[in-house]
């Protein structure tokens, strides 16, 4: 104690060396994160010196704690994480840059070859309306323009468009060269679009879908040349007239299949009614049974229905094959009324007994 109150200075930090430290308190003592400070920790083998369960939050925490004294011993072990994390980011990002440097080069030369592939296809002057309109949508689409007259083809998709405007994403190319070529190209864009036919009118004058003449014309999501169109319609090829054939062969089949349904449903109906109209008559010649006994025979409905006449000819009971078992139901239907008849009467009699008695 008197050397304590002899240097209360010194007792005081030495007192501060032995406090118990958690993770938070420990992480913000060396100035760092706690993921660090539990990396550095773990680089330093540095045990707790003491442990416990915390119950927080719902749950149980293990929480672990360290002498400050032994956390200021880990200054070193701190700049040195700190350098490796710079290294390894100043790595990183020497790899990162070598990357970006080799895929700018292959971008180059993706662009390059795109550019020459662009070359290649672009349409000349003798070039059909297909693909002057094709090449001029391509553009329209990648720059992100859609001038008057060629605003009613931006929905329109076709792989023709799909290649031409891939090959100049890839070729790089910048908005105001892709302006410039679509200013070069509108004209006659415009004039490419007057010479197609829509799918429709190609349709109706060739007497097939667009489906079957897409693959044989050229062709733009279906808007054919007019010129060629007016060649098909003169002269078609023999591959129309298959196509036309076998369009009509189809409709022939069905307009045959529709007329034969139409036909049976009548019939189907007309023995409808004629059955829902049967009398005592019909169906005793239709069983060959004598008028009077299928008379007494009815359904309990008092009617023949034709549900009733369909089930007796699929099932075909023994009353219905010959008159003299026809009598027999008849009498065996008279014999269950009249016993059904004297029960109910047997019971309205003891009823009636039975309520006598209660009033004596």
């Amino acid at each position: 104690m008197s050397a304590a109150e002899a240097d209360l200075d010194g007792f005081r930090a030495r007192l501060a060396l032995e406090r118990r430290c958690n993770a938070t308190e420990a992480a913000a003592r060396l100035g760092v994160g706690i993921e660090r400070f539990k990396r550095v920790v773990d680089a330093a083998g540095l045990a707790p010196i003491a442990e416990e369960d915390v119950r927080k939050y719902g749950r149980i925490l293990r929480v672990r704690y360290w002498r400050a004294g032994d956390l200021d011993e880990l200054g070193d072990h701190v700049r040195a994480d700190q350098e490796l994390r710079e290294a390894a980011i100043a790595a990183g990002l020497r790899e990162a840059a070598r990357k970006a440097a080799a895929t700018r080069r292959r971008n180059i030369e993706l662009a390059k070859v795109a550019r020459i592939e662009l070359e290649l296809r672009r349409p000349r002057d003798e070039a059909g309306p297909v693909e002057s309109l094709a090449w001029t949508l391509a553009l329209m689409r990648v720059a992100g323009v859609w001038p008057s007259g060629l605003r009613d083809w931006r929905h329109v998709s076709d792989p023709l468009v799909d290649g031409v405007a891939e090959l100049l994403r890839q070729a790089r190319l910048g908005r105001d060269a892709l302006t410039g070529m679509l200013d070069a190209v509108r004209g006659p864009a415009l004039e490419a679009g007057r010479a197609l036919a829509c799918p429709a009118t190609v349709a109706a004058t060739l007497g097939v879908p667009i489906e079957v003449i897409a693959p044989h014309v050229p062709q733009l999501a279906g808007h054919v040349p007019r010129t060629v169109l007016a060649e098909l319609a003169a002269e078609p090829p023999p591959w129309l007239l298959e196509a036309r054939a076998d369009l009509l062969l189809r409709e022939t089949a069905a307009q045959s299949a529709r007329e034969l349904a139409e036909e049976r449903s009548a019939v189907l109906e007309s023995a409808g009614r004629a059955v829902a109209r049967l009398d005592d008559a019909s169906v005793a010649e239709l069983f060959g049974l004598p008028e009077e006994a299928v008379r007494l025979l009815r359904p309990r409905s008092g009617c023949w229905s034709a549900e009733h006449v369909g089930h007796l000819i699929r099932e075909r009971p023994r009353w219905t094959r010959d008159a003299g078992a026809a009598w027999a139901e008849v009498e065996r239907r008279r014999e269950r009324a009249r016993r059904r008849l004297e029960r109910r009467r047997g019971r309205a009699r003891r009823r009636d007994e039975r309520r006598r008695e209660r009033l004596e």
